[in-house]
């Protein structure tokens, strides 16, 4: 395939097999063969009658150097045709045995060099046994190529069990190679190898010549086994929570899982969440959403006016699993242009007696093209018509801020749904100085020319993001900059947390410093959801979020002129039921009214709308 050489061979018969081609897009790419070979083998029908089969991806990438950025887009579109070959060859009883991605990646496992390419997201999506972390590994990390008579070893069909092995020296010399390495590379790291005579280097033992032609794994657990693991290994009570978990199971939630999640540390227990989530632990919502939940903003069709805020998954990695458990849109982010750690932990607290949460995380994010390339690889799924925001911060030790959005709204514009510019998060130095008016108008009017100098003919909703905490004067000096055609954005996101700290607060945890978010938010925010919507004289759609636990949560904040609205701790605490919860109490509370759908209900809270 494309000078790769790709042949397949099997221990046993393969009934049945498919293949497709797909040339990566650049110039160069068409110009030296570059591409990707998707292959499907059919290896045999069990007992039960599913089809177990298998998939391998044989991938020739960019060889010239200075060619990174190139690397890296070509990397995005070799995932998205593998994922666009499973999705089109994937039949209902379909077990996968393995999904196997290899090939020349015109990058090795080791070198700060490749760094960049290293982190790619498709080296998350399949895993190679022979990193432990980018730019950190053992010697024999930097080739591995394996012994013939040791191919089929049942050892290294796991890649967890592999990587034991390769960690191990005395079983690395069993089953690796030894090679020898050219030192004319710029990838090879000088403190493993060391120059000989003539260009070459001494051998390295047992695996050591730099890989740049390399195996990645998906690994063949599937979910329904995990699944069925807690019925075997923990007996009745893991039946029960097995199926309560798979129907969501809303007493269960609150009174035995949450509360065994709570028992974690709370940024561990995020963690745990966004685990279980993009494994599939939580499946679709049985409710179906009615006619009146259904609403447009911004030329969009939202199934339901209740998404999932910022904050929840920063990274894009479960946005398709949300949007199963019910929420009509997700917000991912803040998401920054370079990946940066955020504040030191511990940076998040529950307050439990307040139904409160305090956090400090300072824009933890992997960086732009991390989640851009997530996302991309998610809107070329055929199956996935979610409506998806992306929330844009800006570096903590930026030099241009400015710089940041816009190059946030150009590396999001073609694939976002809506864009918010986040500039009220308290946890940023100086971020919220962005709200004051001369910063401001000088901000929306760089932003608002880069979205409508966008090439693609799709111009993403522009929205920005308030903090609940602005004093009279400041949203009043808001509401007058967005009036200026130069600053006009598409709405606004209500609000973010507070630095206040209510008298009412009676948990300990609620000294911490950081941003306040749940029931203590919940009136602060709609007060200024409803001042706002008087302000702009409801010409802006407002997206409303701060303590809704509940239908009625929700109703105050759309009378007061939210046209959505947006769960974040609620769901913390609740888990995916409270979704539907919300949901069916929203719809309740509209039709008692009188109103037929979300779009009439919007400020009627305010006198002159009723």
């Amino acid at each position: 395939m494309l000078g790769s050489g790709l042949f397949f061979a099997s221990k046993k018969p393969i009934l049945d097999a498919d293949f497709n081609i797909f040339t990566l897009r650049t110039k160069h790419a068409r110009c030296t063969s570059q591409g990707v070979l998707c292959v499907k083998v059919l290896l045999n029908y069990d007992e039960c009658g599913d089809r177990h089969v298998g998939y391998i991806a044989n991938m020739h990438t960019q060889a010239f150097q200075g060619s990174e950025a190139v690397l890296l887009s070509q990397l995005t579109d070799a995932l998205i045709f593998i994922t666009l070959f499973k999705e089109q060859t994937t039949q209902p009883k379909d077990i996968i045995d393995f999904d196997i991605v290899c090939g020349d990646f015109n990058a090795d496992n080791m070198s700060p060099a490749d760094k960049d390419v290293q982190q790619h997201l498709l080296f998350e999506e399949y895993q190679d046994v022979c990193v432990a972390k980018a730019g950190q590994d053992m010697d024999w990390a930097v080739g591995t190529e394996l012994r013939q008579c040791m191919l089929h070893h049942l050892d290294i069909m796991d890649p967890d069990n592999f990587r034991k092995i390769l960690v191990d020296d005395s079983l690395r010399r069993l089953y690796v190679l030894d090679a020898d390495v050219l030192v004319h590379s710029t990838h090879l790291m000088t403190s493993i190898v060391q120059p000989g005579p003539e260009g070459f280097v001494e051998p390295l033992p047992h695996g050591g010549r730099r890989r740049v032609d390399r195996i990645l794994y998906k690994g063949s657990t599937e979910i329904y086994k995990i699944k069925s693991l807690l019925c075997v290994t923990t007996g009745a009570f893991g039946a029960f929570s097995a199926i309560s978990i798979y129907k969501g199971n809303e007493i269960f939630f609150d009174n035995i899982l949450m509360p065994l999640v709570h028992t974690l540390n709370p940024e561990t227990s995020h963690k745990v969440a966004i685990i279980t989530s993009k494994y599939g632990f939580f499946p679709r919502s049985c409710y179906e959403d009615p006619l009146t939940l259904k609403t447009q903003v911004w030329q969009m069709n939202f199934d339901n006016p209740v998404g999932i805020a910022a904050g929840f998954d920063k990274q894009g990695e479960v946005i398709e699993p949300l949007h199963k458990i019910g929420f009509g849109f997700v917000e991912i982010g803040s998401v920054t242009p370079v990946p940066q750690p955020g504040n030191e932990q511990p940076r998040v607290f529950r307050l439990q007696k307040d139904g409160a949460v305090i956090n400090r995380y300072g824009f933890n994010s992997d960086g732009h093209e991390a989640v851009c390339s997530r996302l991309k690889l998610l809107k070329s799924k055929t199956s996935f018509v979610g409506i998806v925001g992306v929330n844009l911060g800006q570096n903590k030790h930026s030099e241009d801020p400015v710089k940041d959005y816009i190059d946030g709204i150009k590396k999001f514009g073609d694939v976002a749904d809506y864009l918010v510019i986040n500039i009220s998060s308290p946890n940023t130095p100086g971020l919220r100085s962005w709200q004051k008016k001369q910063h401001l108008e000088k901000l929306l009017t760089k932003l608002v020319a880069a979205r409508n100098g966008l090439k693609s003919s799709k111009k993403p909703p522009l929205l920005l993001k308030l903090a609940p905490d602005l004093t009279q004067e400041e949203r009043k000096d808001i509401a007058d900059v967005l009036k200026n055609k130069k600053c006009c954005i598409d709405g606004l996101v209500i609000s973010n947390t507070t630095i206040k700290r209510m008298p009412s607060l009676s948990d300990r945890q609620a000294t911490e410093k950081g941003g306040l978010s749940g029931r203590p938010l919940a009136d602060l925010s709609t007060a200024l959801i409803a001042e706002m919507y008087r302000l702009t004289e409801g010409k802006l759609p407002i997206i409303g979020v701060g303590g809704i636990f509940s239908g009625k949560d929700a109703y105050d904040k759309i009378k007061a002129g939210a046209s959505l609205v947006q769960l974040y701790t609620s769901f913390i605490y609740h888990g995916p039921p409270r979704v539907s919860r919300v949901k069916q109490e929203l719809d309740e509370l509209i039709r008692s009214d009188g109103w037929s759908s979300v779009a009439e209900a919007v400020g009627k809270g305010h006198s002159s709308q009723k």
